[in-house]
């Protein structure tokens, strides 16, 4: 699963709001929230003009695309693809076969594609850009200042690149089936059953599971899809009124 929404950024505290008296106090030209590809290209170039840079992130550096998006996708799908051309083979005269898939090997294969371009988003990196990386949770207490960690910033600009997070849709039944979302689904070692769905508006992930797994069915219901695993009839525009275990 898959559908998302927009985080909210930094919290603003109300007007007089301090810091601890611990804080120390670090002045910028421009302070970047977020660490994915839009906070860490802010960043990078800020700090090649010249400008004194401070880049705030809370989890996990090189953000959603990175840990759980664009990068462990697309290396499910390479394992997919060749999945597929395995089983579809006979059309260039060659005898398909159906592959025997290994879940905890694609995996390693998808985390070890994560782990060679991580040092690339690293901090490390980016303190060598001469960025001032914080792992710290912001939040505002003036229009000009955060807070992070030990840290109160204050910055001429601000640059809010907080990206998104999964949102579990409030769907009867969903919170007592197994599901997925895009920050667990690259962490599962088992092979999904066929009678899993998944309710998603975009379709990357989905074709690479079916890809990897069996034939996958896919429908619109206002903005988002849903998905079947299994074979079985293609419904549109049909919205979901319940999940529940599959008897």
């Amino acid at each position: 699963m898959q559908v998302k929404r927009q985080t909210n950024g930094p919290k603003t505290e109300a007007p007089g709001a301090a810091a601890s008296p611990e804080t120390e106090t670090i002045v910028a030209d421009i302070c970047v929230i977020g660490g994915g590809p839009g906070g860490l290209s802010v960043a990078a170039a800020g700090a090649a003009f010249g400008r004194k840079v401070v880049l705030v992130e809370r989890h996990k550096m090189g953000g959603d695309c990175l840990n759980y998006g664009c990068i462990p996708s697309k290396a499910l799908l390479a394992a997919g693809k060749r999945a597929h051309a395995m089983r579809t083979a006979a059309v260039f005269g060659i005898s398909g076969i159906d592959p025997e898939i290994d879940p905890r090997a694609v995996h390693n294969h998808v985390h070890g594609v994560i782990a060679a371009i991580a040092p690339n988003d690293s901090v490390e990196r980016f303190t060598g850009f001469g960025v001032r990386v914080i792992p710290a949770a912001a939040r505002f207490i003036d229009k000009s200042t955060i807070v992070a960690g030990e840290y109160r910033i204050k910055a001429r600009r601000f640059v809010l690149a907080t990206g998104s997070a999964p949102l579990v849709p409030p769907i009867p039944g969903l919170d007592s089936v197994p599901y997925f979302t895009n920050e667990t689904i690259f962490d599962n070692q088992q092979r999904l059953h066929e009678s899993y769905g998944i309710v998603d508006h975009t379709n990357d992930v989905l074709h690479e599971l079916a890809r990897a797994e069996t034939a996958v069915l896919r429908a619109e219901s206002g903005e988002r899809g849903i998905v079947g695993l299994a074979g079985g009839v293609l419904h549109e525009g049909q919205s979901i009124i319940a999940v529940r275990h599959k008897e």
